[in-house]
């Protein structure tokens, strides 16, 4: 029984099972054998997933690249035969042209970040100082959002140090913050906050946001930004973190539409650093992003504990 199964499963018959009741050495073989036959299945069904997810992203990826290509194309064919005359229009040409390439280097950048990180890649992470760390972080925001016409708040109290990847958690931050601005209507709101798990919320945080926090209270920070806008429905908020997924257009400004692999990067930096990104709806609001970043403290008590 044992050598009719194993030349069964070699042949591809997967639905194979030795069932031996006896704990003697034969069992003990049939055991180790149904246990491999398992592993084999759950390997080889991750591999097809991982496959059938590469095939999406290069056809995506193909798919994304070819109509700015396209329009790269057909302006410098214009641009070539001098059919290009006035001035305003020339330098309108001009401008897309910049614009698509622009666009193409974006989604090659975030296509190599992504494949960096689903790898058993090092982020080689320092020690910062909390405070000092969110300071830099947000510097710079207040400008983008005055460029669009929108109120900033901002409030930091964060102690303890923490392990982070300066360049990865400051590219978390431009996406959640560039998000926030895509959605948020013209001379809106938008709340953006970096507390420690131990300290008094602002109002502003709401408190739905602030009951949506309870499940991070180890040792940390919160990252917190909050904007005005349409709160997400229940069944998108499961497909925001996946890749290439550009969310409702109910809620985004066209022009503005991203590759969407940046929510996705955030969740796999997020995760790289031991912490959680997750989007919460507020009522009559609209929606708050939460990145829970680990103190080195609460990493130092997770290693003691094992």
């Amino acid at each position: 029984r044992v050598i009719r199964s194993m030349n069964d499963y070699a042949k591809g018959n997967s639905e194979v099972h030795i069932t031996y009741r006896a704990s003697d050495e034969i069992g003990e073989l049939c055991a180790h054998f149904n246990e491999m036959k398992d592993n084999l299945e759950k390997n080889k069904h991750l591999m097809e997933q991982e496959q059938k997810a590469k095939e999406y992203m290069i056809a995506t990826i193909s798919h994304d690249l070819k109509t700015p290509l396209t329009a790269i194309r057909a302006y410098t064919e214009m641009f070539k035969l001098g059919d290009v005359k006035d001035e305003v229009r020339y330098k309108e040409y001009l401008s897309t042209i910049l614009n698509k390439c622009d666009y193409m280097k974006d989604m090659l950048d975030d296509l190599l970040t992504y494949n960096l990180l689903t790898m058993e890649y090092d982020l080689g992470l320092v020690e910062v100082e909390g405070e000092e760390f969110c300071d830099m972080l947000f510097s710079g925001i207040a400008g983008m959002c005055e460029a669009k016409h929108l109120s900033l708040e901002q409030a930091i109290e964060v102690h303890d140090d923490y392990l982070v990847n300066v360049k990865y958690m400051t590219r978390v931050v431009d996406n959640i913050v560039s998000n926030a601005i895509r959605h948020t209507p013209d001379y809106g709101k938008i709340w953006m906050g970096a507390f420690s798990t131990n300290v008094k919320l602002p109002e502003w945080v709401h408190e739905v946001g602030k009951e949506a926090l309870e499940k991070y209270k180890t040792p940390g920070m919160w990252l917190l930004i909050i904007n005005q806008g349409i709160p997400i429905a229940e069944r998108e908020r499961e497909s925001l973190f996946k890749p290439f997924y550009q969310g409702d257009e109910a809620r985004s400004k066209k022009e503005h539409k991203g590759v969407g692999l940046g929510l996705s990067i955030s969740k796999m930096i997020m995760s790289k650093h031991g912490g959680a990104i997750e989007v919460v709806p507020i009522p009559e609001v609209g929606n708050m992003m939460v990145c829970y970043l680990p103190s080195i403290t609460s990493n130092r008590k997770g290693e003691e504990n094992e």
